[in-house]
């Protein structure tokens, strides 16, 4: 008898725990700069390039020559520094990524500068924006 009853009391309590298991579960926001937050935002979505081969037609350099170089700002000042290119999923190269802010690698954050804001002057690189707009632009986060 004292059997039936756990079973009588295990077979309610089991649809309690289910469901309880279940409330608990939350989705977190995607991360900022994320494939899904971007595609949510109707913003291009973005992959690294890792090809340093794969050239950029539109400053005629290849994504090996692009990284590491220092973007400069109208004023002439050092403004960042380009770490990744980035690109299309089918691997057409639209943006590159800039780490900007912050002091010696600390506190700095990396910006998505798409290539058509970027003119290249001789062996430099300029924005025509100040550093305060350039770190406005939307953040990247290397997923």
């Amino acid at each position: 008898m004292l059997n039936r009853k756990i079973l009588i009391a295990g077979l309610f309590a089991a649809p309690l725990l289910v469901a309880g298991g279940a409330g608990a579960q939350t989705s977190e926001p995607a991360p900022a700069g994320s494939a899904t937050q971007n595609a949510a935002a109707g913003l291009d979505i973005y992959v690294e390039v890792d090809d340093d081969n794969a050239t950029v037609p539109r400053l005629n350099v290849r994504v090996g020559e692009l990284k590491d170089m220092k973007i400069y700002g109208s004023n002439g000042n050092v403004i960042g520094e380009i770490d990744d290119a980035l690109g299309t999923p089918d691997g057409a190269v639209k943006a590159v990524s800039v780490e900007v802010g912050g002091f010696l690698g600390i506190g700095d954050k990396e910006v998505i500068v798409p290539l058509d804001e970027l003119q290249l002057d001789g062996l430099r690189l300029t924005l025509p924006l100040s550093k305060n707009e350039i770190e406005e632009l939307p953040e990247w986060n290397e997923g």
